[in-house]
């Protein structure tokens, strides 16, 4: 299967699960350092977390997974051409702050390790 049927496949399967959006879910406008850098969506069902996020260069795409504890999530690569791993805080319901803990092969990654991202909900 291609990557893109995979990956549709787990965010019907898991979308047709939720009767009602978690206070997560929605799509989000990603910044780093004062631009847009893509716009992320995010759907929560039973404490798991599934992503995918759009890079404004629109060269690729990264799909996403992690548990939720509290309103924090520590994502890592499921669908990817890196390995990476990405710290998650919802600060309020419309505002995250994403920081980057690893990536390799770091020529690959969107943002390198200790990168800081604001996500701000547009829907």
């Amino acid at each position: 299967m291609t990557r893109w049927t995979c990956s549709a496949i787990i965010f019907l399967s898991l979308s047709s699960l939720a009767w009602a959006a978690a206070p997560c879910d929605g799509v989000w406008d990603v910044r780093y350092l004062g631009s847009n850098a893509g716009y992320v969506t995010t759907h929560e069902n039973g404490g798991v977390l599934v992503a995918g996020f759009l890079p404004a260069t629109q060269d690729s795409w990264d799909g996403l997974i992690a548990t939720i504890t509290g309103n924090q999530v520590m994502l890592t690569t499921l669908v990817s051409r890196v390995d990476a791993s990405v710290e998650v805080v919802f600060t309020s319901a419309d505002q995250a702050t994403a920081t980057v803990i690893d990536c390799t092969p770091i020529a690959e990654c969107d943002f390198p390790p200790g990168a800081t991202m604001q996500l701000t909900r547009i829907f």
